[in-house]
């Protein structure tokens, strides 16, 4: 997709990969795409709406080619099975990220990804929320959140210090 807005709302059974090379794909709904597709982003926004919990969209693996956006409409995460690629010094914006809907991660990777180069590359240039993007690996997926505000680590502090 090049311009222009596309919106699936039903669920499609296609598994090749879904490039994005501008404009707007919305999946509306859960699992729009088959969670054996690919999802390449080089430029444009993926927007996922009307999904109400987390995982709203697994896919097989993740690239990013272009400087691109992934919007969550406050609705859900993602999740991919790997990382293929990762273009240096391309960056990745994560709008409207609600830890409510998806309290452990905007999105995640199957395995640990905490020492592969893509991936910390990846995460340097990648936002939530216009905050910088932090990762831990949980024994299961490497989970993508926003670096949390200094002023919740500060409570966060404050807390434990009263209960000592």
């Amino acid at each position: 997709m090049k311009s222009g807005t596309a919106t699936l709302s039903g669920a499609s059974i296609y598994t090749g990969t879904t490039k994005l090379t501008g404009g707007t794909l919305t999946l509306s709904g859960a699992n729009r795409l088959s969670t054996a597709s690919s999802l390449d982003l080089s430029g444009g926004t993926l927007k996922l709406t009307n999904v109400g919990a987390a995982n709203g969209q697994e896919f097989a693996s993740f690239s990013l080619s272009d400087s691109s956006t992934i919007d969550l409409d406050f609705t859900t995460s993602l999740t991919f099975d790997s990382l293929a690629l990762f273009t240096a010094g391309k960056t990745l914006a994560i709008l409207d990220y609600s830890s409510a809907v998806a309290p452990d991660y905007a999105m995640r990777f199957q395995g640990d990804y905490s020492s592969n180069t893509d991936f910390l590359a990846l995460i340097l240039g990648t936002t939530i929320g216009g905050t910088a993007a932090t990762f831990r690996f949980d024994g299961i997926f490497t989970d993508v959140n926003p670096v949390p505000e200094p002023t919740t680590v500060g409570i966060g502090i404050a807390l434990a210090a009263v209960a000592l």
